[in-house]
């Protein structure tokens, strides 16, 4: 039993058969429900991941998906904002939305789930190898 945070590559995977990554978001979910994994969602990933579905008016998709998983979604507060403007500060070329999904992860010490190969290179150099899950 452990933590993940859900990065939007993930949630927009799983809900998008036609998504290279289809197989592989479905398998590591049904793992860390299997193992009780508590999942968490920044609120810019939970937006990333709502555009595409809300466009077509089926937000709710997203919406029924995150609560039939017990996903939360991270308020964005004043330690998560720092912690995101710390990151990149550190990592210019570190874009914001990835900053506050890595601070997520970070604040929550959890694994990272992506898909992002970029964000996943990031979560490597701030919180090792073993904290970012593929």
């Amino acid at each position: 039993m452990g933590a993940v945070v859900l990065d939007a590559s993930v949630v927009i995977a799983v809900l998008d058969p036609d998504d290279a990554h289809h197989s592989e978001a479905v398998s590591a979910l049904e793992a860390a429900v299997d193992r009780g994994d508590t999942m968490t969602i920044s609120a810019s990933a939970y937006a990333e991941a709502l555009v595409h579905p809300l466009r077509s008016r089926r937000g709710d998709i997203v919406d029924g998906f995150l609560d039939r998983l017990g996903v939360e979604i991270a308020e964005l507060d004043r330690p998560l904002a720092r912690g995101a403007a710390a990151l990149r500060a550190e990592h210019p070329n570190l874009r914001l939305p990835d900053a506050m999904v890595l601070a997520t992860a970070q604040e929550a010490d959890a694994r990272l789930l992506t898909f992002d190969n970029r964000l996943r290179r990031f979560a490597a150099d701030e919180v090792g190898e073993a904290a970012c899950d593929s």
